[in-house]
């Protein structure tokens, strides 16, 4: 949605007290499109200020979006957001019927394996993969997303019993990071078979975070094998489901 737009809710330039478009309050008079009619009148009437803060507690400008990465902490939370929005849709195709009470048990369980990140300054989450405890907690919150899903039963989980079940905490490096591939090839699977897409990648992580940085190799290294691992099993879902 560029100026053309924009302009178009501005005061026709025949009127002689209408002001001249300003490119650094766009949204001076309202725009329903992206609004909605309601916010876009109050917007129009002053009574509602649709810019904010950054963490710094400075305002958003038309040059913030000359920061490179600003632009990418807002890529990061736009993937967060489809990741959300994604699961939503699948919840939805397999459980039209009580999608309601299905969806208040797995909204939160969505939120978590979608933004185990902070960019800004989560000093928490930035030590995700040195922390044992928080990767535990991840795959207990993706596997209680998709243990509903169409063929969760039926998977091929590589050895693994009743994983619906398993206490993810008893298990060994190996083993948890083979549970964590066989998980994430069925979260990928279930979208393309059933939704006919490639779903937004986990996992993603932000920009500028310092912890990740210092990452010893070793770590990054397990990082982009199951990276790797993943992708392939993504075109193979992809081939098999044509």
């Amino acid at each position: 949605m560029g100026n053309t737009y924009w302009k178009t809710q501005w005061p026709k330039r025949d009127d002689p007290a209408a002001a001249t478009f300003d490119p650094n309050v766009f949204w001076k008079h309202g725009g329903p499109l992206f609004f909605g009619d309601t916010r876009s009148a109050e917007v129009a009437a002053g009574r509602h200020d649709p810019t904010s803060l950054l963490p710094c507690r400075c305002r958003v400008e038309m040059s913030t979006a000359d920061d490179s990465d600003v632009r990418q902490v807002i890529l990061y939370y736009l993937n967060s957001f489809h990741i959300y929005e994604e699961v939503k849709a699948m919840e939805y195709l397999q459980f039209k019927d009580t999608f309601e009470k299905q969806w208040r048990h797995k909204e939160n369980w969505v939120i978590h394996i979608s933004e185990m990140w902070d960019p800004v300054n989560g000093d928490s989450d930035c030590r995700f993969f040195h922390n044992k405890k928080a990767w535990r907690i991840w795959l207990f919150s993706l596997r209680e997303v998709v243990m509903d899903w169409d063929g969760f039963d039926s998977w091929d989980w590589d050895g693994f019993s009743d994983v619906r079940t398993l206490n993810t905490d008893s298990l060994l490096g190996p083993d948890f990071h083979r549970l964590t591939i066989r998980l994430l090839a069925f979260y990928i699977h279930s979208f393309v078979t059933r939704l006919g897409f490639y779903p937004s990648p986990l996992l993603h992580r932000p920009p500028r975070c310092s912890l990740m940085s210092k990452a010893p190799p070793e770590v990054w290294s397990r990082v982009c094998d199951i990276c790797h691992v993943v992708t392939y099993l993504y075109i193979l879902a992809i081939v098999f489901s044509i």
